[in-house]
This record gives structure tokens, sequence and C-alpha cells, in this order.
């Protein structure tokens, strides 16, 4: 019963807190033209696309139009910082590891804000004695000050609610998802639905979430002597998931694949040959921009993929407890065995991520709007990934406590 109780307390908090959040992405801020604004923003459609991916509003300046994207930066900074410099970050107590981590967030939201603010500085306007410059400082701040609103309730939910922070981004790809489909990253690009497109579009995500599914629980689990304890009941072993990075490369591979085409436009190496490049290397629309855009997604699953799971950190607290993997001798040995397993791992995984990109943009280029597929695959697995984890989390809550005494 106590359990029921803490589950139905912690929903209560998350639907609580996902009302404020949905409240904040519709409070937008009076001191720019708001129909000049969306039809800057409009333009960006990775922009756009980014914003889905991290719970953002990025159609429209609002409260809270950053979305979680300061907190996911910072967290994943954190994690390549703690696994390049383990050393450097044992000495630091809980609170200043806080601390830092809040520093970072706070510069990469002002950071983030700032960029929005001077995309659409056109469209702010003086309000009353308030000079346009006055007014942009206010944009740029409201949205920093909506940033750091929004970690906080995302710290809130993951305290007192479930899902944790990236519960946050579920409205946002759930309400994103048919335009995912319709348009794509490119206004040009449109899904048309007829019998055939609409049968053939059920059918594919019918089998793309058993896949997915499969894909995403399924690890490689080593085993590992645990010396300091007895356990006749089953064996101890290191989970090593087939996508350690999980849909994270889905997230930002948008965002920095349309990076130089988003610096062209700004003016920033706006000539011939980068444009011929940029046309050809980083265009949906060729079979050298598929090629990027999957290598890109493939070095962001490496990526994610270390960060998420850390042979060097792995290898010190088995050695450091004194559990060791059968016939590997504890330390580098047991690191670089690590490794090499996880290299496999990412590489299996990353096939199937290139797969769900690469595939659907390759029939875009022969059946129009047919490309979108890959994004909608994407904003698909991303929902995925959250709902498993949450469903988990809800099992481990509703059954805790609920075992037998031996």
């Amino acid at each position: 019963m106590n359990n029921k109780r803490d589950l139905i307390r912690r929903c209560m908090w998350s639907i609580f807190i996902l009302l404020i959040v949905e409240v904040g992405r519709q409070l937008v801020i009076p001191v720019v033209d708001i129909s000049s604004a969306e039809a800057l923003l409009q333009k960006n459609r990775a922009l756009q696309f980014f914003g889905y991916a991290t719970g953002g509003q990025m159609s429209v300046p609002t409260l809270f139009s950053l979305g979680i994207a300061p907190y996911m930066t910072s967290k994943i900074l954190w994690s390549v910082f703690t696994m390049v410099n383990p050393e450097g970050t044992q000495h630091l107590t809980e609170r200043t590891s806080n601390v830092i981590q809040r520093c970072l967030t706070l510069a990469f939201a002002l950071a983030q804000a700032l960029q929005m603010a001077l995309m659409i500085q056109k469209t702010v306007k003086p309000v009353t004695i308030i000079s346009q410059f006055d007014s942009l400082l206010i944009l740029v701040f409201t949205l920093t000050a909506g940033a750091m609103l929004v970690v906080w309730l995302a710290d809130v939910n993951t305290g007192r609610g479930i899902g944790g922070a990236v519960l946050l981004i579920v409205p946002t790809v759930v309400q994103n998802l048919p335009n995912m489909l319709e348009n794509g990253p490119n206004s040009n690009d449109h899904f048309i639905f007829t019998p055939k497109s609409t049968a053939t579009l059920i059918a594919s995500v019918i089998v793309f979430l058993i896949v997915a599914i499969f894909i995403y629980q399924a690890e490689l689990r080593i085993e590992v002597e645990r010396t300091s304890i007895i356990n006749s009941y089953g064996k101890s072993y290191i989970p090593v998931r087939l996508l350690p990075g999980g849909a994270m490369p889905f997230m930002f591979s948008i965002s920095l694949f349309v990076l130089p085409t988003y610096l062209r436009h700004e003016g920033i190496g706006s000539y011939a040959v980068t444009n011929f490049i940029i046309n050809q290397l980083f265009s949906y629309h060729t079979y050298y921009g598929i090629a990027m855009y999957s290598l890109v997604v493939c070095i962001l699953g490496y990526g994610f993929g270390f960060v998420n799971f850390q042979p060097s950190e792995t290898a010190r607290h088995l050695k450091e407890s004194g559990d060791y993997i059968y016939n590997v001798i504890p330390g580098r040995e047991t690191e670089k065995y690590l490794t090499h397993k996880l290299l496999i791992m990412i590489f299996a995984g990353n096939c199937f991520l290139v797969a769900v990109t690469a595939i659907p943009l390759i029939i875009g280029l022969y059946v129009p709007g047919y490309g979108n597929l890959a994004f909608f695959f994407s904003g698909l697995f991303i929902l995925v990934t959250i709902l498993d984890n949450l469903f988990d989390q809800i099992r481990a809550l509703y059954f805790k406590g609920q075992y037998d005494l031996i």
C-alpha cells in the first residue's frame, strides 16, 4: 500500500511539473514583435528540431524556449571532464560538483539565450521608456532565467517525481512528431498522405518500434567474480548496452550537421569553394551529405557511449572493491578488456542508428517526403528510450520491498 501511495504521489508531482513547464512554454516574452520573431525562427528548421529534442520552444521566444538544452549540455560536458581527468574531480565534494555544474549550466543558458536573441534582434522593440538595447538585455536575461527555472524543475522532478529530467522532453516530442514527418528539416520536403504512403508508414512504424525496443534493451553481460560476496542465487555481471549512448546522438546530430550551413547564412565563410562543399557534404539531398550525416551520428554514438559507460572508472571500482573479471588481470588489463567490448557494442549499435537515418534519406532522394522518416523515427526512438526508462522506474517503485525474506 505504501508503495502505491508513493508512486501516486510521485506521478502527481510529475504531472504538476509538466503543467508548469507547458505554461512556461506558452508565456511569450513581450519585448519582441511576436509575428516577426516567429517568422524568423520558423526559417531555421534545425533549431526547431533541436528544440523538439530538448523540450524547448524554438518557434517563438517564450519563458521556457531553451528547454533543458543548457542542463543537458552541462551534464555532458561535466561527464566528459570527469572521464578525461578523473583525478581532478575525485577530491571534489558532491556540493562542489553540483555548484560547478550549475555554473556551467548558467554559462550555456546565457550563451544560447544570447544566440537566440541575436537571431531575432531586429524584432526586438522598445517598451515605453526602455530602449531597444535594454529590451534585448531583458530578452536575454528572461530566456536565461527561464532556463535555470527549468533546471530547478528538472531537479524537483528527479527528487520527487518520476522519469528524471528527461521527462520534460516528452510533451514536446509527442507534440512535434507529426511536424517531423510532414515537413522534415527542410520546408520544401513534405510527406504526402495517400493510402499507399499511410499503409507504408503504419507498417514501418510497427516494425521500427519492435526492433527499436529490442535493440535498446539488448546488452552484453560480463560476469564478475565478487570476492567479498557469497551469492548462490545468481551471478553478478557488468551490463554493456548495445546502445550505451541511448538516443543522445539523435538529439544533437541535426544541430551539428547544419552548423556549417548556419554559419554560411550568417556570412561566415561564404565563398564559392565553401558553398560547393557545404551544398554537397551538408545536405540531406546528396549521397555525400547522407554519408556525412551518418558519420556525425556515428561519432556522437561513440562519444556518448564512452560518456555513459566509462571503462576506466568501471575498472577502477572493480580493483578497489577486490572484484575482477575471470581470466582478466585487474587494473589496466581490465580497462582494455572493457574498452574492447564497449567498442564492439557501440559499432553494432551505430549500425542500427545509421540504418534508421540513412535508409529513409536515400529513399527520399527518389520518393519526395520519405526522407522525413529519418527524423520521424529519430524522434520516435527518443520517445521510446525515455518511456522505457520511465516504465522501469514505475515498476521498481511499485514492487519496491515486495520480496520474501530468505
